[in-house]
């Protein structure tokens, strides 16, 4: 079945396709520390399993191309167990130098229940609000999406497909062209870490150009599900 048009990044985080990136931009992740779990629809490895400690991440490089400026979408199956206050896909400014310095983010924050998404800008003294929903489940399978449009200026946040929060952002010229963290971070090179580390199982991470529509993230949501890309 064809990708939604504006796929720029794709990894299914499974046992036939690891972290690498199937949309053909070429930004394969590197795992660590990671293992296999049962996926959305129950198919054996068809997903990853974070381990909720120190190291437990994939780390994907940017080659340019994973750097929506204006539309962006960020989507993917979603199993918690618990842990708060968690990256599950992040920017980061300074990888190894500032671990706290951050672009555009996906997280759960604060809680184990809340969704959140930062569309950050470029210019840091722009600063972006934080947008938040209380709308996760521990211990079950959810499909979670994040949604930034220029046009309309709005982020919104999406769980199994319905629309759960919106906040009127405004223009966002995003930061994106830093690499990016699934799970967890990787320590400093001064040797300093941030405990803060996803427990539990995540599945058909994507990135796209694009805010899609409720209608594409719903044919996503099915789609990958199923197992297919």
């Amino acid at each position: 079945m064809a990708y939604t048009s504006g796929l720029v990044g794709y990894w299914p985080l499974n046992g036939r396709h690891g972290s690498h990136d199937v949309s053909g931009y070429g930004n394969d992740g590197v795992q660590f520390d990671m293992g296999m779990a049962d996926g959305p629809d129950g198919e054996a490895e068809g997903s990853y399993y974070f381990k909720g400690i120190q190291g437990s991440r994939v780390e994907v490089p940017n080659n340019g191309a994973l750097c929506p400026r204006s539309y962006m979408t960020m989507q993917c199956w979603l199993f918690p167990e618990g842990e708060t206050d968690v990256p599950l896909f992040s920017y980061q400014r300074d990888l190894k130098g500032n671990l706290y310095d951050y672009g555009v983010s996906f997280w759960l924050h604060n809680t184990s229940t809340k969704l959140s998404a930062q569309f950050s800008d470029q210019d840091k003294g722009k600063s972006q609000k934080e947008v938040r929903a209380d709308v996760i489940k521990n211990d079950e399978w959810q499909f979670i999406s994040a949604t930034y449009s220029l046009t309309t200026g709005y982020v919104k946040l999406y769980r199994n497909g319905e629309e759960v929060e919106s906040h009127e952002a405004g223009d966002v010229n995003l930061a994106t062209q830093y690499p990016v963290i699934m799970g967890g971070k990787p320590a400093a090179k001064d040797g300093a870490v941030d405990k803060r580390c996803y427990k539990g199982r995540l599945a058909h991470m994507q990135v796209y150009n694009t805010a899609l529509t409720q209608e594409q993230i719903k044919e996503a949501m099915e789609r990958t599900k199923k197992g297919y890309y």
